[in-house]
């Protein structure tokens, strides 16, 4: 095996899948490549569109980082037999390399990616007195921070948002001081986007569950910000490690 096609990390099948709820159908392209671990039997029941529909679909048994950065996806085997396109076909579980660009491609072969990409794992802290909450990607450290009203964003030296604060925090999530310092599963992603050589934009979305009324919510909420400041493409997901 090529040393770029080794997988060097596993990643999580719910961190996969919310990537993938990014791309559309026809955004996933296919190359040779996307078929070269399938036997020649299974080349000729499987189609691009097949494995569109995994990809969207199906839950993946097991996903690996290889060294090149493309994504290797596992499926189990299915004996099941279904209609497709007015002739039946047999599924058989595949694997396929997902390379993510900017436009929102995936394809089985190499190319150009023009927007980053980082998947890591989460730190978070509230600090109840003071009503601050702080989530920050492990191992990840911050070269310079953008203020902005009540938050102040951590980037790091390859343009990665790797940290947040929030101040007031209870009152800008409208969500009691208690609930927050209780709160489980979080889940931290921001994206940059460049618009032009002196701006740029920033969304970060946060996950977590809470209970409300003896009721397990969870808020997802969402902030987005046009900074002065050329921050090149990229996304980051994080979970608590």
């Amino acid at each position: 095996m090529l040393w770029g096609n080794r997988i060097k990390d596993q990643v999580k099948v719910e961190i996969f899948r919310q990537i993938i709820k990014n791309y559309g159908y026809e955004d996933i392209k296919c190359t040779r490549h996307t078929f070269f671990r399938l036997s020649q039997e299974q080349r000729e029941l499987f189609t691009c569109n097949t494995i569109r529909e995994y990809l969207i679909g199906e839950t993946p048994h097991l996903i690996g980082l290889q060294n090149n950065g493309n994504h290797a996806v596992f499926y189990k085997y299915q004996k099941q037999i279904y209609k497709n396109h007015g002739g039946y076909k047999a599924s058989h579980g595949g694997c396929g390399d997902i390379l993510h660009n900017r436009k929102g491609t995936a394809t089985g072969d190499k190319m150009t990616v023009k927007r980053k990409e980082l998947i890591g794992k989460g730190e978070f802290d509230y600090d109840y007195a003071n009503d601050i909450l702080f989530f920050k990607v492990k191992n990840r450290e911050y070269e310079k921070s953008i203020e902005l009203n009540n938050q102040v964003i951590d980037i790091d030296d390859k343009g990665f948002v790797v940290g947040i604060q929030i101040f007031d925090v209870s009152k800008f999530l409208n969500i009691t001081k208690y609930a927050l310092m209780n709160a489980v599963r979080w889940r931290f992603q921001a994206t940059t986007e460049k618009i032009n050589e002196n701006n740029s934009r920033i969304e970060v979305r946060l996950e977590f569950q809470v209970k409300l009324r003896n009721k397990i919510v969870q808020p997802n909420p969402i902030i987005t910000e046009n900074v002065k400041d050329s921050l090149e493409d990229s996304k980051m997901v994080a979970v608590l490690a």
